[in-house]
Order: structure tokens, then sequence, then C-alpha cells
């Protein structure tokens, strides 16, 4: 009987420990990465305006105004128009405080265009284009 006993408690035992473990291994994946963390307060200083959005001769023009408490290097650009959507991308860099533009080739004229920040793809502005 008292081998059964001891037996039960280390099998008890067993299990609650791989719990234990499975529960330790949920919190560590749950709580966010030195990485996640680092980027998160690196993006909430990202923020800019589309401030125009025009097309001309094939060509969109898209001014940039950076807002932010920090430089914004590189933009993904989401052209759409009837035609369909177009997406490129631009390494520039605009500096805290300042304007740029950037220049995209396309034929058709887009109805409206979507700036997003490459580091930080969750600052992002949409504007009208209009035509000059």
């Amino acid at each position: 009987m008292a081998l059964l006993l001891v037996f039960l408690i280390a099998v008890s035992g067993c299990i609650a420990g791989d719990e234990f473990r499975k529960g330790f291994d949920a919190l560590k994946s749950a709580a966010p990465s030195r990485e996640q963390v680092e980027k998160g307060l690196f993006c909430s200083n990202a923020a800019f305006a589309v401030t125009s959005a025009s097309w001309s001769n094939g060509e969109l023009s898209v001014v940039i105004e950076n807002n932010g408490n920090r430089d914004l290097s590189g933009f993904d650009i989401t052209a759409r128009s009837a035609r369909g959507i177009i997406t490129t991308g631009d390494g520039k860099t605009i500096a805290q405080s300042l304007t740029g533009t950037i220049i995209v080739s396309t034929a058709d004229r887009p109805d409206d265009v979507t700036v997003a920040s490459t580091e930080c793809p969750s600052a992002k502005d949409t504007a009208i284009v209009i035509s000059s």
C-alpha cells in the first residue's frame, strides 16, 4: 500500500511539474521579446502625413511631411486606379520635421495613394490624387 501511495505521489508530481512547465513556457512566449519592445518604442515616434499627391505625364508625385520625432527611412507606396493597383518601395529618408517628395512612374492616373513606413508599417496615410 505504501508503495502504491509513493507511486501515486510521484505520478501526480510529474504531471504537476509538466503542467507547470507548459504554463511557464506559455507565459514566456506571450511576453514580448526585447526586439518587439524596442521596435514598439522606435515606431511610437514615427508619424507623417501625405500633404499632397499629384499626377502628370505618367508621374505620381507624393509629398510627405515627417511630423514625428525621428527620421523616417523607406516607404511603401500603393497607388489605386480603375485599372488596378501599383505597389512600389522607395528607400528615401525624410528627416524629422522636414518634407520630402517621392516620384513614382505610372501610366494611369491613380485615384488615391497610400504611403506606409517600411520600418513601421502601422504608420501610414492616404491621399486623393489630383491631376496637374
